[in-house]
């Protein structure tokens, strides 16, 4: 499992809550105080094969990375039934293996995971949901006034701002939508003396951060959700090139979507559910020997689609320096100029969207 996906699934339960339709919104932080190593298992399945792993650990102190349970044994149950299992990809991670098939709309999933002291934990089951909503992903790049300081102070900016606009298929119908943020962009290192110039790296990061956007399709009944904002960044040396937003739509039900909600209603300063929670948020997970052990995390059963857009920085109203100029000053240039792969969540395989 790579770096990017694991921060995605440990992140996933740490963020806070923005539920947001044109001006509607509220942020929410995780304020943790308690002294339990508590047990943590997080994943998905999708009715894909992407983004099907599971994380499994214990919290820890604060501002501690959580401490990954090894050797699990992890079955995915298809309305009862085994049909498939997790490898265990790096420590504490473990990703499924379905034999080339996805979890099917209609049919209900649980997970169930074997500690090698012998506990045995079960997921409650969830039915996979269908589709619910189309996305259209656009951005706008453009000089912006921003405010810099408490005495009105303003500068001006390059930005870029991420929008969906969201229609839905069938609005009396309830449903429960989530939205995350992919980067993905190319990363040129310093051309050296070489009859040829080295490849680039591509770096992939989920930038949604403590920002998560969901939607309440029981509640709001509209046939379209416009102008959804889900980003806005700085234009730096990422754009210089080729970059990619991915916006990863998921369908799920109104247990996963309380959960989140509930999250968000106890949550008041940061940090992280892994690290020593000042409040249990009950999960989905039982220990089937002794259903009273407080166990956190969630397994999800979501639809997912993905919609990108790409930014070429050549295609921009304004000029966007290179990360690795071919004469920089002196004693400053990063070693990944020379590296790439030493940029966090790089890598050397071009994504099979890229062209």
């Amino acid at each position: 499992m790579t770096d990017t996906i694991r921060k995605t699934l440990c992140t996933a339960i740490v963020i806070f809550l923005m539920v947001s339709i044109s001006a509607c919104s509220e942020v929410i932080d995780l304020k943790t105080d308690r002294g339990e190593n508590l047990l943590v298992i997080y994943g998905k399945v999708t009715d894909g094969t992407a983004g099907n792993d599971l994380f499994i650990g214990r919290t820890s102190a604060i501002g501690s990375a959580q401490e990954p349970v090894l050797g699990a044994e992890v079955a995915l149950l298809e309305d009862g039934v085994t049909i498939g299992l997790y490898d265990e990809r790096e420590e504490g991670n473990y990703r499924l293996n379905l034999n080339g098939d996805s979890a099917r709309v209609g049919r209900t999933y649980e997970v169930q995971v074997s500690l090698p002291d012998g506990r045995v934990y079960k997921s409650l089951p969830a039915s996979m949901p269908g589709q619910a909503a189309i996305d259209q992903v656009r951005f706008d790049a453009s000089v912006v006034e921003v405010e810099v300081n408490q005495a009105g102070l303003e500068v001006k900016r390059n930005l870029i701002q991420l929008f969906v606009d969201t229609e839905i298929v069938d609005q009396e119908k309830d449903f429960y939508l989530k939205w995350d943020i992919i980067e993905t962009y190319s990363f040129q290192e310093r051309i050296r003396n070489t009859p040829i110039p080295p490849p680039p790296c591509f770096v992939t990061n989920n930038t949604t951060g403590q920002n998560v956007f969901l939607f309440n399709g029981e509640e709001i009944k509209v046939p379209v959700i416009r102008d959804q904002l889900l980003s806005t960044s700085e234009i730096d040396s990422r754009f210089a090139f080729d970059y990619y937003f991915s916006v990863v739509q998921t369908t799920m039900d109104k247990d996963a979507h309380d959960y989140w909600k509930l999250i968000g209603q106890i949550s008041n300063s940061q940090g992280s559910i892994f690290d020593q929670p000042s409040a249990a948020v009950p999960g989905n997970f039982r220990n089937l020997a002794d259903p009273d052990e407080e166990v956190l995390g969630y397994f999800e059963v979501v639809r997912s689609d993905t919609n990108r857009v790409r930014v070429r920085g050549d295609a921009l109203d304004f000029y966007v320096s290179v990360p690795c100029p071919q004469r920089p000053p002196a004693n400053t240039e990063p070693r990944e100029c020379v590296a790439c792969l030493l940029i966090k969540n790089s890598s050397d395989v071009k994504p099979y969207f890229w062209f």
